[in-house]
């Protein structure tokens, strides 16, 4: 989905096809240290993104020396995408040998700026090399109209009270740098296909043998260049891919392409034949635009049996809420509990339940009933659906992750297709760790001491504070801080 080049001149004009917009990436040259945006172009297309997708992009010091600090201001168009998410790289002077973030909110989806600040201690020593400071996560907000293209430059600036640069080396003195900026595009792609397949036996009943041709077609208002893959055999089941060029050029009437296979001589039975037609995009990303299918029984009661698909549908943007929100990865347990929140209009009953996946990875347990109800109470159905606790809790740690904000996003259909996706956040930590800042120290404690006695529903109540999470904050649960006492989690 995304698309970088170097840059090897000082500006580097990117022109959109099919539109006269002309945009710049600056590179302003003079020194060997960066600070710069990775990837610098993000290109996507309507035909494969949507409103709510998300990228990420990072923030690099590259070919630094002496490095002990960094804070710096992060611009964009406000309203083309929005800011969701930071992952500050904390390891660059050590395990825990930093000081910050200093900015508490660093996100301003108003005014379209991020601005952030770490700084390194004791006993982490200034440091030569690139190293990531931070990654970004953003969702597509805006979306193009027809022929349109969205912009938008990703632009670095110094923050207040800074001269020129915003790295810093020993002693608060600036390092001199370039500024490498980023670009983010988002076109329109035309939507208006309609894939057919056409399957003709060439020599009628009643022969035991048919043979057997198949057209496979599509319409068009853009002139592409297509590739008519070949069809694959599993069993009675027979597919084909067809990929097509993104293009700007237009025609008033509707383009047809097609292509025609001759499979032979079928013996007696019931065949389906499929077809996907796929866009691949200017960035080298390839989605699915329309599928069809079609069945034929060879020396059958009726030797044409026609089942049409048409175009498959778009996928709905859904709510989830996880429970437990804080998710203490090492505790036993049997469950994660995701509710699932369509639009008003979507029966969540008709929910196959086979097709849910958490981060396209982990199915639902189907051995528990899943519930519906209206859990938060806003008048819309809710769809509680169980995932394998031991199961999402590797997966996060294999990930490299044990502390700090987690993004989980579930897919599903409904029983007619329409495609869900869903996306939250869940805050994971280690034992002991209640304040969720990867060290168990006298921090937690204290958050412990207030909430110790107290229940769930209770105002002292702190579900972060129950480590053994039986709903209630005691000695048990100081016990298991104690063991911890002192850990740092990577």
């Amino acid at each position: 989905m995304l698309m970088q080049r170097e840059l090897s001149v000082a500006i580097i004009t990117l022109l959109i096809a099919g539109s006269n917009a002309v945009f710049s990436i600056k590179c302003v040259s003079g020194f060997d240290t960066k600070l710069k945006l990775e990837p610098q172009e993000i290109h996507l297309c309507s035909d494969v993104n949507h409103a709510g997708d998300e990228f990420v992009v990072s923030i690099v010091a590259e070919d630094v020396s002496d490095f002990y600090d960094w804070e710096f201001v992060l611009i964009w168009t406000p309203k083309v995408i929005n800011c969701t998410g930071e992952t500050i790289n904390t390891g660059i002077w050590g395990d825990e040998n930093f000081l910050g973030p200093w900015v508490a909110m660093p996100i301003n989806n108003t005014d379209g700026t991020y601005h952030q600040s770490v700084t390194g201690r004791a006993p982490g020593t200034p440091k030569d090399g690139t190293f990531w400071l931070v990654n970004l996560t953003f969702i597509i907000v805006a979306e193009p109209g027809h022929g349109e293209v969205v912009h938008t430059q990703l632009h670095l600036e110094k923050a207040e009270g800074y001269t020129a640069f915003c790295l810093l080396g020993t002693g608060g003195a600036e390092l001199p740098h370039d500024y490498v900026d980023g670009s983010y595009t988002y076109e329109w792609g035309l939507p208006f296909f309609s894939l057919l397949i056409q399957v003709e036996p060439t020599i009628p009943p009643p022969n035991i043998y048919m043979e057997v041709e198949v057209t496979v077609s599509f319409r068009t208002r853009d002139f592409h260049e297509v590739e008519f893959g070949n069809f694959s055999r599993i069993a009675n089941n027979f597919e084909v891919d067809v990929n097509i060029s993104e293009t700007s050029e237009s025609t008033e009437n509707p383009l047809w392409y097609e292509h025609t296979y001759n499979l032979g001589f079928l013996p007696k039975d019931t065949y389906l034949f499929m077809a996907y037609l796929h866009m691949v995009c200017l960035n080298g990303t390839k989605g699915l635009l329309d599928s069809a299918v079609q069945s034929i029984t060879v020396f059958g009661a009726e030797a044409l049996n026609i089942a049409q698909m048409g175009p498959l549908p778009s996928v709905v943007a859904s709510r989830i809420d996880a429970v437990p929100t804080t998710l203490n990865l090492l505790r036993p347990g049997s469950w994660i509990q995701v509710y699932v929140e369509a639009p008003e209009g979507f029966d969540l009953s008709r929910v196959n339940i086979s097709s849910v996946m958490l981060d396209q990875t982990i199915p639902a347990d189907q051995s528990v009933a899943t519930i519906l109800g209206d859990y938060d109470g806003d008048l819309l159905q809710d769809l509680l659906i169980k995932f394998n606790r031991s199961m999402v809790s590797n997966f996060i740690i294999s990930s490299g992750v044990t502390t700090g904000n987690v993004a989980i996003s579930m897919t599903y259909r409904l029983y007619d297709g329409t495609k869900f996706k869903g996306t939250g956040i869940v805050r994971v930590r280690m034992p002991g760790d209640v304040n969720v800042d990867g060290i168990v120290n006298g921090q937690d404690a204290v958050i412990l001491g207030v909430a110790f006695a107290s229940r769930e529903g209770q105002p002292n109540w702190n579900p972060t504070a129950d480590e053994n999470e039986d709903t209630y904050i005691n000695a048990k649960d100081v016990i298991l801080i104690g063991n911890n006492f002192g850990h740092i989690y990577s």
